[in-house]
């Protein structure tokens, strides 16, 4: 319990003294945000550490299916699932390296993404750049369906329900702990919960409330580092817990 209150308070420290230098040195910390600078690229890194330690636990794991007659027990699919999803997360974050190798996009994807490049969360259909500048523009109101289609409305929906709703359930719910445990699927610790809603809450406040006016999409980038780090946490989290059961 000790190791995970530190966890949380150092974590939740992290967090909340770069969203403040961020804030107070507006200027200051221009060149570490924005498209390739350091926030950015270490949450692709990050991203793809969550994803290689989830391929590890994948690895490492059996479900334990006693009546499927499989021998050795079947890998635990869903901690193939985790790795796969962060490691397209890697892989968007960067553009799957167009800027760095410097290759072209297919002329379809040049005309369809927002910022000419290769990547699935920058689609205008998927992204409305109106909305990423703080906040609308005057006498505008967003339709349903545009947040629907957003990919930041799939992420929240994704980490809110892994992370939140799925412990919660968990923990309150005899017969949901049960299906959960048939199924094998990884539950992460409720402090993992709270540090991505702290991360969200950090993002999203000022941004409804319009505390900090000059927000801008380099805010949102802080916010999605943070909640790699928090992934890359979680399977760590999960990694320690499949060496365990080996020893065993």
């Amino acid at each position: 319990m000790k190791k995970e209150i530190f966890k949380i308070t150092l974590i939740t420290l992290i967090v909340l003294s770069g969203y403040a230098v961020t804030v107070l040195l507006w200027e200051e910390t221009h060149s570490f945000r924005g498209e390739d600078h350091l926030i950015e690229n270490l949450g692709a890194i990050l991203f793809f550490v969550a994803a290689l330690l989830f391929f590890v636990c994948y690895r490492l794991s059996s479900r334990g299916d006693m009546d499927t007659g499989n021998f050795p027990p079947k890998r635990n699919r869903y901690y193939l699932f985790l790795a796969i999803l962060f490691f397209i997360g890697c892989g968007e974050e960067i553009s799957w390296g167009q800027r760095i190798f410097g290759w072209n996009s297919p002329k379809i994807v040049h005309e369809l993404n927002r910022q000419r490049e290769t990547n699935f969360h920058n689609i205008r259909l998927f992204n409305d750049s109106r909305y990423r500048r703080g906040k609308p523009l005057e006498n505008e109101r967003r339709t349903v369906l545009s947040i629907m289609l957003d990919v930041d409305t799939w992420f929240f929906s994704f980490w809110f329900s892994f992370c939140v709703i799925l412990p919660l359930v968990n923990r309150y719910s005899l017969r949901a702990n049960g299906k959960i445990s048939k199924w094998g699927m990884p539950v992460p610790p409720l402090w993992i919960g709270v540090l991505m809603l702290v991360n969200f809450s950090m993002y999203a406040v000022p941004h409804l409330l319009n505390l900090f006016p000059r927000m801008d999409n380099s805010f949102n980038e802080l916010r999605e580092s943070y909640d790699a780090l928090i992934f890359a946490v979680l399977a760590h989290h999960e990694l320690k817990k499949q060496l365990l059961l080996k020893k065993s």
